[in-house]
């Protein structure tokens, strides 16, 4: 959704400063996306990304099973660090 704000500012040749005031982005973004635009090239996320994030693998899911039986005591972080795991797994699931 920023990422089309920013594009349509673009197209309406609004100011980098001001487009960073209106859409609360940095100018760093701006001129990526410019970049981006000049070159012809996508501003969609690519298909991986955010991969590296999502372990929700059959084995991995039985891992934390396994942990949780094992020890009631440990919260899901532990268990989640524990198994090497993004910190970020515990609170997608």
């Amino acid at each position: 959704m920023k990422i089309q704000r920013i594009s349509n500012l673009l197209n309406a040749e609004v100011a980098a400063k001001d487009t960073v005031r209106i859409v609360k982005c940095s100018e760093s973004l701006i001129f990526k996306l410019k970049k981006l635009k000049k070159d012809g090239q996508s501003q969609a996320r690519s298909p991986s990304s955010g991969g590296h994030n999502k372990k929700r693998m059959a084995e991995f899911l039985e891992a934390v099973t396994k942990e949780i039986e094992e020890n009631t005591t440990l919260n899901m972080k532990e268990i989640i660090k524990k198994l090497e795991g993004s910190p970020w797994t515990a609170h997608c699931q």
